[in-house]
């Protein structure tokens, strides 16, 4: 299930449960602010996904075209760390199936 940025996404995981993925987004303006505001965005909807399975992580509607690129590499690179950090906190072993679960661990 898609859902926007206009709502935190951990309440609506409350609400659907834990069978059902969701993917939810960072709201694309984000990537307008300084440095310390993205990283903090970025962390909040993983920690509001974190040990809840089936998250896609992903920008409302993409990369806008005005955005400095810097600021988009930063994204990326921030998503992956703490993605790494959850990752290796978590233990795996119940998981018959890992499916489409993918982990990139480096950005241009």
């Amino acid at each position: 299930m898609g859902l926007d940025w206009h709502r935190q996404s951990g309440q609506r995981r409350d609400i659907l449960g834990t069978t059902m993925g969701v993917q939810g987004n960072l709201d694309p303006t984000v990537l307008f602010a300084p440095k310390e505001v993205i990283e903090r965005e970025v962390k909040r909807v993983l920690d509001e996904n974190a040990g809840r399975p089936g998250h896609i992580f992903n920008l409302g509607h993409g990369i806008l075209p005005t955005v400095p690129p810097e600021n988009a590499i930063l994204h990326g690179r921030v998503r992956t760390q703490v993605v790494a950090e959850i990752v290796s906190k978590t233990d795996l072993r119940g998981f018959q199936n890992l499916g489409g679960f993918a982990l990139r661990v480096s950005c241009p």
